[in-house]
């Protein structure tokens, strides 16, 4: 207003104002955008930082790579310094590491029945650890360090073994003292290149550290197998894997037959007419089906190969007792073949060398059993199929099923000959697994070892095409054999055979299983097919279902309805 201040507010002007704006930020705006606490963050101190060294060490007791990647981070905002988080880290490690050497040690296999160590660790696991530490001494206390999931079965089973604890401890500490400060130093980085853009995308700051963290730990997960000859070539047989068609997903595969069964389902009005296909079969044997009810037709032919059927619900010692008077009475020695009444692509199928074999297969069994004499031979599948009303029927496919083996040289273990041969690769986590029991066994120079004793792909075997196995001599067999099931009429047979040349004569086999419309063509897995001429003999395999499914309607018999085949497309992948 022009007019002067009052000489009495000069004072408070002098002393009080002045200062804060003089104190204030050069650009305001800029200010409300700088994060709370990132720019500068007070380093722990007394009590505080005691808390975060105890949290860093226990947390290495539940995930040894996270604590270290997590302590990694706290170093990186300035929370505590680099040398105290990897002490913390180191010490939390080498503590877990006596631990579970202590537990070995003193508690031995009792430990594996009780909690924690029932929940973290299998008996299997522990025998498979002792027998490498035992093989290749100390030294796999240092390499398992940079091997995941190893550390706690050979640990643990190190004391069991009774190894020495200073020499132990020697390679405990070299392996941790490498392995902690890189890993922590790793998470140091990327906590430092996390904060750096935290001014930039502070809105997502937390979902950024957490996302962060995950991804250091996946990437551990995946590069230090790199670090082992196995983690190398079990990470080469995935890309393998991925780059053959043979091992793509189910569903993948089928989409073609997915096709025909839609458009031929439309264009003659009924989707589920392939239900129909074989009336002596519920469901025409989309799932769930009996193997011993189905074999019971074929035993006149003299072509099935002895079997008997136990029930579950039966006493456990009747079942031992008539399992051994049946195989007395037939003269059967073991091994036998157990297997589930209803299994399917080979699950749960057991070759039982012995009565204490026999009795542990079926105190584990959850469904009824088949228990079947073994035939030695040629392994084989048949893809047989007849119209309704036809004298002669034909054989669609023949499978040559190979059971995959390797031989061994004298010097390297069995691990090393899975991961050196090439077929073996392709299913080398499958075969790693059914074999870990003798992994570290170096198998004599000339011996053959076989990995696979089911024919089933999703258990690694090798199917080939067996067309050329294919005879009129063969079809009459068949059908002679088909004629004793009243009600079938597509299928496949699971056959083993003593002589191929006897076998394309129609002569020389056993019947071990047969399916029905749910079969598939397995030679399309011949390595040397095409995806093509695969989906080629799908397309025309389910056009012959739904053929002769039709044929078996307009002779009055029912189709299941939608509902009824999702139920048992549920129960067969259950």
């Amino acid at each position: 207003s022009g007019m002067d201040a009052p000489p009495a507010l000069i004072p408070k002007l002098d002393t009080g104002f002045p200062p804060a704006l003089t104190a204030a930020p050069a650009d305001p705006e800029a200010s409300l955008h700088v994060p709370f606490g990132v720019k500068e963050r007070t380093p722990a101190s007394g009590v505080g930082f005691v808390i975060h060294l105890l949290v860093i060490a226990l947390a290495t007791l539940l995930s040894e790579d996270l604590a270290c990647i997590g302590a990694g981070m706290l170093a990186a905002r300035g929370v505590i310094g680099f040398v105290p988080a990897t002490a913390a880290a180191l010490a939390g490690i080498l503590t877990g590491d006596l631990l579970l050497f202590a537990a070995g040690r003193f508690f031995g296999h009792s430990a594996l029945q009780s909690a924690p160590m029932r929940w973290l660790l299998k008996a299997d696991d522990v025998e498979h650890a002792s027998a490498w530490f035992e093989t290749n001494g100390p030294k796999i206390i240092f390499g398992c360090r940079f091997v995941p999931g190893s550390r706690l079965p050979v640990y643990f089973a190190a004391g069991i073994i009774g190894g020495n604890l200073w020499s132990l401890l020697f390679y405990f500490i070299i392996a941790a003292a490498l392995w902690t400060p890189a890993l922590v130093g790793l998470g140091m980085w990327a906590g430092g290149s996390l904060l750096a853009y935290y001014s930039s995308f502070h809105h997502y700051a937390l979902w950024l550290a957490v996302g962060g963290i995950l991804g250091l730990y996946v990437a551990l997960r995946l590069v230090k197998p790199l670090f082992s000859f196995r983690g190398r070539r079990v990470h080469l047989s995935r890309f393998q894997r991925m780059r053959r068609w043979e091992f793509w997903p189910v569903w993948l595969l089928y989409l073609p037959a997915a096709a025909v069964i839609i458009r031929q389902g439309i264009h003659r009005r009924c989707l589920t007419l392939f239900t129909a296909v074989n009336p002596g079969i519920a469901g025409g044997g989309l799932a769930g089906e009996s193997k011993s009810k189905m074999l019971k037709h074929l035993l006149p032919s003299g072509r099935v190969a002895p079997y008997l059927y136990v029930g579950r619900s039966r006493p456990m010692e009747w079942k031992i007792r008539t399992v051994m008077d049946f195989m007395a009475e037939r003269q059967i020695d073991f091994p036998v073949v157990c297997k589930p009444d209803a299994g399917r692509h080979g699950r749960g199928i057991k070759f039982v060398n012995s009565r204490a074999q026999l009795k542990d297969y079926l105190l584990q069994a959850t469904t009824d059993t088949l228990v079947q004499q073994y035939i030695p031979g040629h392994d084989c599948a048949v893809f047989y199929y007849r119209y309704p009303g036809r004298g002669q029927g034909h054989i669609l496919a023949v499978t040559d099923k190979r059971l995959i083996s390797v031989t061994g040289d004298g010097r390297s273990t069995l691990e090393r000959l899975i991961l050196n041969e090439p077929r073996a690769l392709f299913g080398a986590s499958l075969h790693l697994q059914a074999n870990k029991a003798r992994l570290h066994a170096v198998p004599p120079a000339g011996e053959k070892v076989q990995l696979v004793r089911v024919g089933t792909h999703a258990l690694g075997a090798l199917l080939l095409d067996g067309s050329h196995l294919i005879t009129p001599d063969m079809e009459r067999s068949f059908d002679a054999l088909t004629r004793h099931f009243k009600g079938f009429y597509f299928g496949r047979f699971n056959v083993r055979a003593d002589d191929l040349e006897a076998f394309r004569q129609g002569r020389g086999f056993k019947v071990l299983a047969f399916n029905g419309v749910a079969s598939e063509t397995a030679g399309i897995h011949d390595p040397t097919n095409t995806l093509l001429n695969a989906w080629r003999l799908q397309r025309r395999q389910w056009k012959i279902a739904i053929e002769i499914g039709a044929a078996n309607v307009e002779n009055g018999v029912q189709p299941l309805t939608i509902s009824q085949c999702l139920k048992l497309a549920i129960q067969r992948n259950a």
